[in-house]
């Protein structure tokens, strides 16, 4: 609700004229700006809280153009969670197809897996400290906020008995998207600490190559200075031995040549003065740092995610987007935040593609909800290989419940399959039937 209101408010001041509170901001400028947060039931006119919401989205319906900005609270909420995420999939996959931009807020985990697996759609997070039961008020993109419901209910005390009932009535699937959601969460986390990391250690870089830097400086102008005054000293003395013999000499012819031989040896002193300053001198001056050549984006690449600060590799194009593999996780990104760190090895011939995937398994886990029987068993056969390289002792194979006819095929498929000793459903707190653990060979 606050991303909502702060979007709108800012997009209002900007249209406005007024400066907006940012380093900086880009803006596109909306013909309207449509919101449906809070709650307007009302009891004059028969509306409940659902009736109200619907309303007012079908009003959005009717008048959104690819230029309208949309702002939905909660969508699809105040009924059935099936009938309401249902409802609020199809209302955003109309604005989706109208072009406008939409920004909706969700507890709905199918909701979540639809951002995740359409185009032109993505997640984004708002953090919350589970620890102290506070919001942080950062938003974090390309990831699914988890809703901690069982877990903010778990602090506040609520009797252990009532968790675990809670736990128990979980719908199967709905605990397994829950669990992939929490998984990504904690592995973006990971990224955000080894980005701390990094960058903390770039900075304690920085600082100890200025510190060299300003130790060398320091003692080559202290060498120059050196330099300078021996040369001094010794054009000094050169001048009073010729003054001296200049004295001496009465015939005025002699005595112009000695001056001409003085201005020589004068002008020679300041000359090898001037080479001597030239020696040290660019020392004390930083190269300039050449511009790097800007590389070409191609499937294949190592590229580095610059909001993010972290490295993967280019596995697809799209108009104005790419997905990166980053360990285990897509991430679909614009192009202007991705940078080339190396070329593909080599160059694919036309209509040839080729599927990136970490060498080593960042997970004892695969996720293969959504998957069809031909996709489960072609993904759960590259991700044994990847775990038995890695000489993983077991897996995890998340399939789900549903008609059983994924959990079957998975078991078929793994009951031939060299790498795999034995198989079993996951313990109920687990996964339960949702769940296949196998153990691997050593």
């Amino acid at each position: 609700t606050v991303v909502l209101k702060t979007v709108g408010l800012l997009a209002l001041m900007a249209q406005s004229g007024i400066p907006v509170p940012a380093d900086e901001a880009t803006l596109p400028v909306f013909d309207q700006i449509l919101a449906d947060i809070g709650d307007q039931q009302s009891i004059a006119n028969h509306l409940s809280t659902f009736s109200a919401h619907v309303l007012s989205i079908k009003s959005m319906l009717e008048s959104a153009t690819p230029e309208s900005l949309i702002l939905l609270d909660e969508i699809g909420s105040s009924t059935e969670p099936g009938e309401g995420a249902a409802l609020g999939k199809a209302v955003l996959e109309r604005f989706r197809q109208t072009g406008c931009l939409a920004i909706a807020t969700t507890h709905y985990n199918r909701l979540k897996v639809y951002a995740e697996t359409t185009k032109d759609v993505s997640n984004a997070a708002m953090e919350f400290n589970e620890q102290t039961l506070e919001p942080t008020y950062r938003l974090i993109h390309g990831l699914a906020g988890a809703s901690s419901g069982l877990k903010i209910a778990e602090r506040l005390q609520m009797p252990a008995s009532v968790l675990r009932d809670a736990t128990g009535f979980l719908d199967t699937g709905e605990a397994d998207v829950a669990l992939y959601v929490d998984e990504l969460r904690r592995r973006v986390a990971d990224l955000e600490k080894e980005k701390a990391t990094v960058e903390s250690q770039r900075r304690d870089f920085e600082a100890q190559k200025q510190k060299e830097l300003a130790a060398l400086q320091a003692q080559q102008k202290e060498e120059l200075s050196r330099t300078e005054r021996r040369l001094q000293q010794i054009a000094k003395e050169m001048s009073d031995r010729a003054a001296k013999e200049l004295e001496s000499v009465r015939e005025e012819s002699l005595k112009k040549k000695y001056q001409r031989k003085l201005e020589a040896v004068t002008a020679q002193a300041t000359s090898q003065i001037r080479k001597e300053k030239e020696k040290v001198q660019p020392a004390l001056k930083p190269a300039a740092p050449q511009p790097a050549e800007k590389r070409p984006l191609e499937v294949g690449s190592k590229v580095r995610v610059g909001s993010m600060g972290v490295t993967g590799v280019l596995v697809s194009l799209h108009a104005g987007e790419a997905e990166v593999l980053v360990g285990s996780i897509r991430l679909r990104r614009p192009l202007s935040d991705l940078e080339v760190m190396e070329k593909p090895a080599l160059k694919l011939p036309e209509g040839v593609h080729l599927s990136i995937s970490s060498a080593e398994p960042a997970s004892n886990e695969i996720n293969l909800l959504g998957c069809t029987v031909d996709e489960a068993t072609s993904r759960t056969d590259k991700f044994l290989d990847e775990a038995f390289l890695a000489e993983l002792p077991e897996v995890r194979i998340v399939h789900g419940t549903g008609t059983g006819a994924l959990r079957t095929a998975i078991a078929e498929f793994l009951k031939s399959h060299p790498h795999v000793v034995r198989f079993e459903s996951a313990p109920q707190n687990q996964g339960g039937r949702g769940v296949t653990i196998a153990k691997l060979r050593d």
